[in-house]
């Protein structure tokens, strides 16, 4: 409950801001990398995410603008490969283990955007608000797989980064940009992992 109150609130702060006068309304979709960083994130490569929803340019005065939207994304937050050998019955097997984690998520972006002629820079934060979060296995040994899935229970509920972008107005109605976000969030209580997001996204206003 607690989850999708907040949902509701980011969403509803957005579409308010939006109707300020001169605001620009698009459509974006991106393309990212997670990185993940912090002590127990040695054997974890990296994974990636895509999405899309909407976007928003507020003008605040000259140059100076925000930066928002709300937009809806997939992410594979991490993988790891590893092979190793185990004795059934004094036979050396090789084992195989690959394990991934997933998720859907909402990210809202809000940036302080400073134009620089058809181009931007900006700085500012973004929250991700994660659902649906899962941990999936497969083992294989000897020809025979086993695979497995379970929901990530202690998955933070709130993910909130530090952002970062640049980006540059190909038409008055086509841009595209790239924002790097430094994930400040523990993935769980227990785990000291967080993710540092690196994405391109290309965005259409109406």
């Amino acid at each position: 409950m607690n989850k999708i109150f907040s949902i509701a609130t980011v969403v509803a702060l957005v579409a308010t801001l939006s109707f300020a006068q001169g605001t620009k309304i698009g459509v974006r979709a991106g393309f990212f990398f997670n990185d993940p960083t912090g002590s127990d994130s040695k054997e974890f490569d990296m994974g990636w995410g895509a999405g899309g929803g909407l976007a928003a340019v507020i003008p605040i005065s000259g140059d100076l603008s925000v930066r928002t939207g709300v937009e809806f994304n997939y992410s594979k937050m991490f993988s790891m490969e590893m092979d190793d050998v185990d004795y059934v019955g004094g036979i050396p097997m090789t084992m195989k283990m690959e394990m991934y984690a997933n998720e859907f998520l909402l990210s809202i972006p809000v940036m302080a955007q400073y134009g620089i002629g058809d181009a931007w820079v900006g700085a500012g934060a973004q929250i991700g608000i994660p659902f649906s979060s899962e941990m999936h296995s497969e083992v294989e040994m000897a020809g025979i797989s086993v695979s497995d899935s379970k929901k990530l229970d202690d998955r933070a509920s709130v993910d909130v980064g530090i952002a970062v972008g640049a980006g540059y107005n190909i038409t008055p109605n086509i841009a595209v940009d790239l924002k790097a976000v430094i994930g400040m969030t523990n993935v769980a209580d227990d785990e000291k992992i967080s993710f540092n997001q690196y994405g391109l996204g290309l965005t259409y206003f109406f």
